[in-house]
């Protein structure tokens, strides 16, 4: 069976409560009206998945992006000796 698009936005609306172009105030709405829900579930630390199975991983790719970033930095720029430009740049990306 296939829908059309008006389908899918008409089950979008029942679903979200939305329309297609949600505008800037009903967004921050929602996401205030939200905001203390997950403030409590996340607390200071955030939960538990989030410190042992995201954390961990994300990490990890950004540790592997910012290898590759280095890498193409180097070849753009092999004059710059001990590469202290390229840090620069990839530690303020970083922070």
């Amino acid at each position: 069976m296939e829908y059309s698009k008006e389908d899918l936005m008409e089950a979008k609306k029942q679903i979200w409560g939305v329309g297609e172009n949600m505008g800037t105030e009903e967004s921050k709405k929602i996401w205030e009206e939200n905001a203390q829900f997950w403030d409590n579930a996340m607390g200071d630390e955030s939960n538990e998945f989030h410190r042992e199975v995201v954390r961990p991983k994300v990490t990890e790719l950004l540790s592997v992006l910012l290898q590759c970033l280095f890498s193409r930095l180097i070849s753009i720029f092999p004059q710059c000796g001990r590469m202290v430009f390229p840090g620069l740049v990839i530690m303020q990306s970083v922070m």
